[in-house]
C-alpha cells in the first residue's frame, strides 16, 4: 500500500517524495514521518552567492553567502544577527530583548540595548520630525503640535493658558490629534514641530507654554522647570516650526 512507500519519485512531474506515504507527492521535495534531521549542513552550492542551511558547529544557523558573509544564528535561546567572523551585530532574544552593537556574546537586558549611538532620521537630511514618544492619555482633544501639560487624571496630559507652566510635558504627535480620553503619542525628545503662540518664535530661545492653550512661546531666559527644549528655526505669528525637546 502507499503507506508502505518510503521514497518515490516522478521524472515526469520532477517531484520526489521520502517517507510521505504516497506515490504523488505534492512539492519538489516532500518529506513524510517525523521531518528532516540534519548534523551538517543541508543546502549548499558551494558558491559565493548561496545560501547555507544547517548545523555549523554545534549551533542551528543560515548563512548568506561565503565565509565573510551574513548570517543567522540560534545560539541558547537567541536569535543571533551578523556575520560569520562577526556574529553580533544585532541579538534578538527569546524574552523579546533587543540588542544593537553589543559586546560579542552579549544578550541585552532591556527590550531595547544600542552599545553605540542611536540615530533619528535620515542621514544627509535635516530632521524634521523626529522625536522620543510615549503614550499618554488626552484630558481633552489634542491637536498635533499641541504643546501640553500634566492633566487632571492620572495618565492623563491637556493644553494650558497659563504661560511657563512647570507642569509642561511635551508636543502631541499623532498626525489626526488625539480624542479626549483616547490614548496617543507625546514627543518627550528629539526634533518635533510644534505650534508658535501668537507672538512667534526665535530660533534659540526656549519653548514654554505660552498664554494660549496648545501654542508655545519663545523666551530667552526660562523659569525653573518650565521649558522643553529650544526652537531650531524662526516661526512668525501663530506658525508651526521645529523646535529640539530635551
Amino acid at each position: 500500500g502507499s503507506s508502505s512507500i518510503l521514497l518515490y519519485g516522478d521524472f515526469s512531474t520532477r517531484t520526489l517524495g521520502i517517507a510521505n506515504g504516497t506515490s504523488t507527492p505534492g512539492a519538489s521535495l516532500e518529506v513524510g514521518g517525523t521531518g528532516l534531521k540534519v548534523s551538517g549542513t543541508l543546502l549548499s552550492d558551494n558558491q559565493t552567492s548561496s545560501v547555507w542551511l544547517g548545523n555549523f558547529g554545534g549551533t542551528p544557523r543560515i548563512v548568506f553567502g561565503g565565509s565573510g558573509a551574513q548570517q543567522i544564528q540560534n545560539n541558547g535561546g537567541t536569535l543571533r544577527f551578523g556575520t560569520v567572523s562577526a556574529p553580533d551585530a544585532a541579538t534578538l532574544s527569546w524574552t523579546g530583548n533587543l540588542g544593537v552593537g553589543l559586546l560579542s556574546g552579549s544578550t541585552a537586558t532591556s527590550k531595547l540595548q544600542s552599545g553605540s549611538d542611536i540615530g533619528l532620521g535620515n542621514a544627509g537630511i535635516n530632521c524634521g520630525n523626529c522625536p522620543i514618544v510615549i503614550w499618554l492619555v488626552a484630558g481633552t482633544a489634542l491637536s498635533v503640535g499641541d504643546i501640553v501639560v500634566v492633566g487632571a487624571a492620572d495618565y492623563t496630559v491637556t493644553t494650558t493658558a497659563t504661560a511657563s507652566s512647570t507642569g509642561v510635558v511635551g508636543v502631541v504627535y499623532e498626525p489626526a490629534g488625539i480624542a479626549s480620553g483616547a490614548r496617543g503619542r507625546i514627543a518627550i525628545g528629539g526634533v518635533v514641530n510644534v505650534h508658535a503662540s501668537g507672538a512667534g518664535a526665535v530660533r534659540g530661545q526656549h519653548v514654554v507654554t505660552s498664554g494660549t492653550a496648545g501654542r508655545a512661546g519663545s523666551v530667552v531666559t526660562p523659569g525653573p522647570g518650565t521649558s522643553i527644549g529650544v526652537w531650531l528655526q524662526s516661526v512668525g505669528a501663530n506658525g508651526t516650526g521645529s523646535a529640539l525637546l530635551r
